[in-house]
């Protein structure tokens, strides 16, 4: 039962995990912008694709407040975790994509755990 439960979360989270990675790349280390908001803003992005998505295969909710506040609550501090060891370990690395591949596999693990008791 938790195979199954981590094959619905794992291929909703590669496919926020690849969006993540590629608009990093493109935007970070393709055109070297430097303005770390923009992180920020795509985490915001993710956070609502991810919502909707896990919605829909994982979490079987419909979109409303109650599932919202679920997610969130999953969620919110995971995307802060994500957000602040950016911050701390894209010093060390010339290319922001190879910080955010670490990140979100340890974030990726931890999402599993935490998801996989709200499934029906």
């Amino acid at each position: 039962m938790i195979i199954k439960k981590s094959f619905k979360i794992t291929t909703v989270s590669s496919f926020n995990y690849l969006t993540k990675n590629f608009l990093v790349y493109v935007i970070f280390d393709l055109f070297n912008h430097q303005n770390k908001w923009i992180y920020g803003l795509i985490l915001t992005y993710i956070y609502l694709q991810s919502y909707l998505l896990h919605c829909k295969f994982t979490l079987n909710k419909k979109i409303g407040t109650s599932s919202f506040f679920l997610f969130s609550r999953i969620n919110i501090i995971l995307f802060l975790l994500d957000y602040f060891i950016f911050e701390l370990i894209s010093q060390y690395f010339s290319y922001f994509v190879f910080s955010t591949l670490m990140i979100s596999f340890l974030v990726h693990f931890v999402r599993v755990l935490l998801f996989s008791k709200e499934m029906e």
